[in-house]
């Protein structure tokens, strides 16, 4: 069994004790009270999924310099800054929500690409692989070792 502690007002304690025929509903003082409360439901431990989405594009403005922002165009429009992340369980069930970072732009001889970071809090801990969606755009599955280090997604080319 997990513990919690509650911090309750104690106006509001004594207000509670007095409509259930406890002492008076005066309060001596409005100094929190603490309250231990019991649970039989564990706690769910998370962590926080970090990850990159690379956006391979065929053609770029040549005027574009490494480390510029940047963002997806036509079929890949919805690569923005902001754009909604979301992780599944193995059975599609909503489990966490972020958001892209703003996107660089990086070139190099092999890719060039819109480079967009993200990283999601609260991803519940202990299944066995995640589905991750960007913009909903479709699902790209990782392994709980993967997301647990580092996520790589891509697009484009």
């Amino acid at each position: 069994m997990k513990r919690a502690s509650i911090l309750i007002p104690a106006a509001l304690l004594a207000a509670a004790c007095s409509s259930t025929g406890g002492t008076s509903g005066t309060p001596a003082s409005s100094t929190p009270a603490a309250v231990t409360a019991w649970s039989s439901t564990p706690l769910t431990p998370t962590f926080s999924m970090r990850g990159v989405f690379n956006l391979y594009v065929v053609q770029s403005d040549p005027s574009m310099k490494t480390g510029v922002r940047c963002t997806g165009l036509g079929p890949y429009a919805y690569a923005i800054t902001n754009a909604p992340v979301k992780v599944f369980d193995g059975h599609g069930h909503l489990l966490a929500t972020g958001e892209l970072g703003e996107g660089v732009f990086n070139s190099n001889p092999q890719v060039t690409m819109c480079q967009f970071e993200f990283t999601i809090d609260g991803v519940p801990d202990g299944y066995p692989s995640y589905a991750i969606e960007i913009a909903d755009q479709g699902v790209h599955e990782v392994s709980s070792s993967t997301a647990h280090a580092q996520v790589f997604l891509h697009d484009g080319l």
